[in-house]
């Protein structure tokens, strides 16, 4: 069985971000997901991405791209919402939301990897339904509070995340 996650492209950045890094960025999040699903844990034999899924059916994780802070949906729904420097991800009983900021990954040798591992953070608080606490019982990895490109699963972060796959809780889908 394979667990689909879905990825939303809000960006306006123009020339700078582009049908080319959306895959990269997909191929990078995909890899780290199949290898969670590796694991014995985990109900799913491997994973894919959508970009720009339609608002209908049960998605079971999405992740919004934003250019930055100014243009955050999470914002919209929240106005006085604290946002992470990188992304950051609201945790509610009527959906999770979560969203990149593409302007984080600036002066990052590779933008692709930087993204795809912010947006892997974000879905993990997501997935865990966890707030700040994952950064601190995470076990470090892309669980930390602070990711770069080259930033890698820890096996504490596939132990957690493998089961909760399976238990994905409902996703805010307003802004599809």
């Amino acid at each position: 069985m394979t667990f689909n996650f879905y990825l939303k492209d809000l960006g306006t950045s123009g020339s700078s971000w582009g049908e080319g890094d959306r895959y990269v960025i997909g191929v990078n999040m995909k890899g780290l997901f199949d290898t969670v699903s590796a694991d014995q844990n985990c109900a799913f034999s491997d994973s894919d991405f959508f970009w720009d899924p339609a608002a209908s059916g049960s998605l079971t994780l999405v992740i919004y791209f934003v250019d930055d802070h100014a243009s955050s949906v999470l914002r919209r729904i929240r106005p006085s919402s604290p946002l992470g420097p990188g992304g950051t991800t609201h945790i509610s009983g009527a959906g999770n939301l979560s969203e990149v900021y593409l302007s984080a990954a600036a002066g990052q040798a590779d933008t692709a990897a930087a993204l795809a591992r912010l947006a892997f953070h974000e879905g993990m608080h997501n997935l865990l339904n966890r707030g700040q606490s994952l950064h601190a019982s995470g076990g470090g990895g892309l669980a930390s509070e602070t990711i770069f490109a080259n930033t890698n699963l820890t096996q504490r972060n596939i132990d957690l995340l493998a089961p909760a796959v399976s238990n994905t809780p409902a996703q805010n889908t307003s802004f599809l």
